[in-house]
């Protein structure tokens, strides 16, 4: 082979390796897996973790039967859905574009379904709500059940009555760097409503940190 030929075939060897590497690159980083994930250690359900990306919860979840969706096809998925859409942020221009809701229709745990609303904050899981509808009589361990785990996994912090509705309560749990819940109305005894929820505290303390400087900083500083 002339070298001048030994030299493009080499160079288009280096080009093509190049375009191969890139378009790696690329889809790692759209799936965020390898040095692109973004989750921790610490976990949140259904083998979710906290700051983990849409696609990498998709992942976890799919390993338990759950999926993940938009409020519209949860929607279309789920017969009676048992969430109702409401975002807070929405309502503040300066969290538009930030945080993602995202879905899990029902799958079967506790004699109930389970039904999930992911929020994401910048693309990194922030906050899980599970909520639990019964699908049997053995109303019993959807309450013990859960209540159960969290006690096994967190430290326990204190019960809160409901304020409008004496049959309610909430169990409030906490680790270094997680709050959960579980709130329980028993007003129907046999169909009680029962939902749990996590957050990762490292987004709620930057977020007041932000707020705390601006609203501290706002009109001047102090003399």
């Amino acid at each position: 082979m002339k070298p001048i030929y030994r030299k493009i075939g080499w160079a288009g060897a280096v080009l093509l390796s190049g375009i191969i590497i890139v378009v790696g690159i690329v889809f790692l980083d759209h799936a965020r897996l390898g040095p692109f994930a973004t989750g921790t250690r610490e976990q949140a359900f259904l083998g979710t973790t906290f700051k983990m990306s849409p696609p990498e919860v998709r992942r976890a979840m799919k390993k338990y039967g759950g999926q993940l969706m938009s409020y519209e096809s949860y929607r279309a998925a789920q017969m009676d859905p048992a969430i109702q859409q409401f975002n807070l942020r929405a309502e503040i221009a300066e969290y538009e574009g930030r945080d993602t809701y995202l879905y899990m229709p029902g799958i079967e745990m506790y004699n109930a379904r389970a039904e999930a609303e992911f929020a994401f904050w910048d693309e990194q899981l922030d906050s899980v709500d599970v909520y639990f509808v019964p699908i049997s009589k053995q109303v019993d361990p959807l309450i013990a059940t859960p209540e159960e785990k969290l006690r096994e996994k967190y430290k326990f912090v204190d019960r809160e009555e409901g304020k409008f509705v004496s049959e309610a309560y909430t169990l409030h749990f906490a680790s270094q760097n997680v709050k959960a819940w579980l709130w329980v109305n028993k007003k129907d005894a046999n169909k009680p409503i029962v939902s749990v929820a996590f957050f990762s505290t490292w987004q709620m303390a930057a977020r007041r940190a932000r707020i705390k400087e601006r609203e501290e900083t706002a009109f001047g500083a102090r003399k």
